[in-house]
This record gives C-alpha cells, sequence and structure tokens, in this order.
C-alpha cells in the first residue's frame, strides 16, 4: 500500500497505523520509522494522527481496558453503518440528549466517536476508583482477624493473611473470595450460589461447611482441611478433574510436584486451633515452624547455618507467650535463645549437623 501520501484521516483508518499505536511490536515499530525517514514531510501529519488515537489508550486493569475494546470496536461499526455508540450494559445514560449526526466526513465522525470513548473510559475509571466493587481484609504478623462477610460467611483470617471479598454477592452465580496465607470459615448455606476459594494453586468449593485452607507462598503445600458439610478442590486451570472432602479429611497439594494427597484427619482441631489462639504442629519440618512462629509473634528467628531445617518436631502451644515457647523448646531440645526487640537468636538445635 502507498501511504506517501495519507491525509490524517487516511492514518486514522488504516489498521496497520492502529496497530502500530494501540498493539505496538518490533515489526510495526520498524516499518513506521523507516516510513518517517523515507516520508520527513508526513512528521506533522503522522504526529496529529497519532494524538488522535491516544484519546483511546488508557493503562487500567483488563476489566477495564475489555470494556474500553468493545467501545473501540462499537467507534469502528458506527464509522461504517451509523451504529449507535451507547450500548454497552454496563453504562447507564440517563436524560441523554438525542443528537442525529448525518453523513459527514470521515474526521467529524471519528472525533465525534473519539469524545465518546474518551468520556465512557474516564466515567469507567472513576467509578471504579471512587467505589470498589471488592473488599480486602488483611492482617499483619502477630495479629489475627474475624470477618463477616456480606452473606453471612464467617472468616477467620489467621497471621499475615489477606482476603479479597465482593462488597456484595448479590446477582452473581457464586460467591468467590481470593486468599493468600490461612483463614477458617463458616460457609452460610446457599445451595444456588456455591462458595468458592481461590488460592494461587487451588479452587476449593462448597456450599455450605465449616473448612481451614493454608496457602501461604512461602510454604512447600497448600493443605485444605474439612470439618463438616462437603467441598471439591481443582488445581487452577483444571476445574473439571476434582477431588471431593468429606469431614476429618485433609487435602495437601504439592506445589513442586503438584500431586494431590488425601489423608483422614481424626483430630480436625489440631489445624484449625490457631483460631482459638493455639498453635498445634504435628511432624512438622522446622523451617515451617519457624516461619509459622515468626508470623505468630511478627518476630525474625536467627538460628545456626548448620540447621537442618528439614527435621520434623510435634509439638502443642495454647496461647503461650514467645518466650513460653521459646522454654518449652528449651527444657525439651536443649537450645539456649535471646529476645532482642524483634530479633531471637537461637543456639544449640537438636536439628544441627
Amino acid at each position: 500500500m502507498n501511504r506517501a501520501n495519507f491525509t490524517s484521516d487516511d492514518f486514522i483508518m488504516d489498521e496497520y497505523f492502529q496497530r502500530w499505536i494501540f498493539s505496538p511490536d518490533d515489526e510495526t515499530d520498524t516499518y513506521w520509522r523507516n516510513y518517517l525517514h523515507e516520508n520527513p514531510h508526513q512528521q506533522a501529519v503522522v504526529t496529529e494522527a497519532k494524538e488522535f488515537l491516544h484519546v483511546f489508550t488508557i493503562d487500567k486493569n483488563d476489566g477495564l481496558q475489555s470494556r474500553i475494546g468493545n467501545l473501540k470496536k462499537r467507534v469502528n461499526q458506527a464509522i461504517d453503518s451509523n451504529a449507535p455508540l451507547l450500548q454497552d450494559e454496563s453504562i447507564s445514560v440517563q436524560s441523554a440528549a438525542v443528537i442525529s449526526i448525518e453523513k459527514n466526513t470521515t474526521r467529524r465522525i471519528w472525533y465525534a466517536a473519539a469524545a465518546c470513548v474518551a468520556i465512557c473510559a474516564v466515567t469507567i475509571l472513576l467509578w471504579e476508583v471512587a467505589f470498589p466493587s471488592t473488599q480486602l481484609y488483611s492482617t499483619d504478623r502477630g495479629h489475627r482477624s474475624i470477618i463477616t462477610l456480606e452473606d453471612g460467611t464467617k472468616v477467620w483470617l489467621n497471621v499475615d493473611s489477606k482476603l479479597t471479598a465482593p462488597k456484595s454477592f448479590n446477582g452473581k452465580p457464586s460467591r468467590e473470595v481470593t486468599l493468600n496465607g490461612e483463614a477458617f470459615f463458616e460457609v452460610t448455606k446457599n445451595p444456588n450460589q456455591p462458595f468458592i476459594v481461590h488460592t494461587a494453586d487451588l479452587n476449593v468449593k462448597v456450599l455450605g461447611t465449616s473448612f481451614n485452607v493454608s496457602a501461604y507462598p512461602e510454604q512447600r503445600n497448600v493443605e485444605t482441611t474439612l470439618v463438616e458439610g462437603k467441598v471439591s478442590i481443582a488445581t487452577n486451570g483444571s476445574e473439571t478433574k476434582s477431588i471431593t472432602l468429606l469431614p476429618n479429611q485433609r487435602a495437601i497439594y504439592q506445589k513442586e510436584s503438584k500431586n494431590m494427597t488425601l489423608v483422614d484427619q481424626k483430630n480436625t482441631a489440631s489445624l484449625t486451633g490457631w483460631k482459638d489462639g493455639n498453635l498445634n504442629f504435628e511432624n512438622i519440618p522446622l523451617d515451617e515452624i519457624i516461619a509459622a512462629l515468626e508470623r505468630w509473634y511478627n518476630v525474625t528467628i536467627h538460628i545456626p547455618a548448620n540447621t537442618k531445617l528439614k527435621c520434623r518436631f510435634s509439638a502443642k502451644v495454647e496461647t503461650k507467650t514467645l518466650e513460653e515457647v521459646l522454654e518449652l523448646f528449651q527444657a525439651s531440645e536443649g537450645i539456649t535463645y535471646e529476645i532482642k526487640g524483634k530479633d531471637v537468636y537461637i543456639e544449640g538445635f537438636i536439628c544441627a549437623e
């Protein structure tokens, strides 16, 4: 195509030029750089077209980009067929004046369309910033929280955890939340609206039940423990291949191998006791115990370099202070410790090589 004498209108309508503006890549960058080198007289015209099309470019989240993308499509349709622009179901326009646009130049149609898209995009952006549809609940290290969601579901959020949930589940086919960390859920029953917990690796789907999900990023495993009811668990991207968990069962997903193991858990309180202020470790690797204590007491624990972090311990910590916990280890494992502010220095672990 010979673009040597293109007008700004021609550039605006040119799909390859639009691609350069909206989705630039090495190919388009090279082509248009060579074009301007060979046609320096077109620099001002290209700049005018670029500035005009930039009104469509808004750097925001995928959801907003998707809706703006739909508006862009409507612009092209409007230019070709005079179709109405404002028919997006997510935008409500009240008391709007009806403007009839007779056939005119391409540029006037594009300017009207661009103004419409810009106004709608900015309106969507400002609305989502001012009135976010989700709520973030978070806890710091050393702190826990109890949350009641809009549907009545009760959530115990463990230390150093984050839960994102919609402000309202009304009109949604399912009640979906996202967890980073650990939480215990008592889900309000609603057979018509499943409750789904998303983690970085797993999706846990329930109708109404009590269960615990432990999904700290630094842990080797993601664990789901069912107290009552029934849940289905699937890894992200394979929702069709799920397993069903029954009361007093625990699903252990190994992040490295991507294997799921189902085990009987007669004493679920040992895994959910944290919500009542108790920590229970049953044959847990030392590094995971240290990480849990650091989160629980908001400290940093320093141990000898030759410590075997994979050796396992069992311990029960019921509403004890950090000093009391360290005294337990000192009595049973022969360690010594020193607390300096938020740093704990330990010497003499039994796991030393």
